[in-house]
């Protein structure tokens, strides 16, 4: 839950859609802080989380990649997401060492909105659907239903939209990316065709 006693450094965009949600809309609705002074640079996300004392922190996988190489502390830091493609487990860790707080990792895209989340500090390798989305497997395909679908979407007679990447279904519950099956990838969290 986001309170206005929170106060967010987003240095995703607000151009991409998960920007947008955590470097705008969230903290708007919520009337919590954000920091003005947000950059893709590790020190000025590292001073930004001290300076406005963050209680939460949004980037994208490239910026846990950078923040590697400087010294962080939790601070009164208590949550931090990581959207717009996969977070290397080995950054989501050094982050986890640091900090002593786990990366909430949000799968999702422009079209479908947030699909699934995971934290890897506790435990959860397979991503565990919202509860207001629902999901089925077909082979190695994920299909979608969910309030947050692009109301242009392509979709099934019971509502699913079928993504373009591949799945497999988690032992316990949820489900673990395999890769795509379409031929875009993500570059720095930008999709490239």
């Amino acid at each position: 839950t986001v309170t206005r006693q929170d106060r967010f450094v987003a240095a995703a965009v607000p151009y991409h859609i998960y920007g947008l949600l955590f470097a705008v809309l969230v903290p708007l609705v919520a009337s919590a802080g954000l920091a003005p002074d947000a950059s893709p640079f590790p020190h000025d996300i590292r001073d930004a989380l001290e300076r406005h004392q963050a209680t939460i922190f949004a980037g994208v996988p490239m910026h846990y990649r950078v923040l590697r190489s400087v010294a962080l502390s939790a601070g009164s830091l208590r949550l931090a997401l990581s959207s717009a493609g996969r977070l290397d487990p080995g950054d989501g860790a050094d982050f986890f060492r640091q900090t002593g707080i786990g990366v909430t990792e949000i799968y999702g895209s422009t079209e479908t909105g947030g699909v699934a989340t995971r934290n890897r500090a506790k435990g959860e390798s397979a991503l565990t659907p919202l509860a207001s989305v629902g999901t089925r497997i077909v082979g190695e395909r994920l299909y979608v239903r969910s309030p947050y679908l692009s109301p242009n979407l392509a979709k099934d007679e019971n509502g699913y939209f079928l993504t373009g990447d591949r799945v497999r279904e988690a032992a316990r519950a949820g489900f673990l990316l395999l890769g795509r099956a379409d031929g875009i990838v993500k570059v720095g969290g930008k999709r490239v065709d």
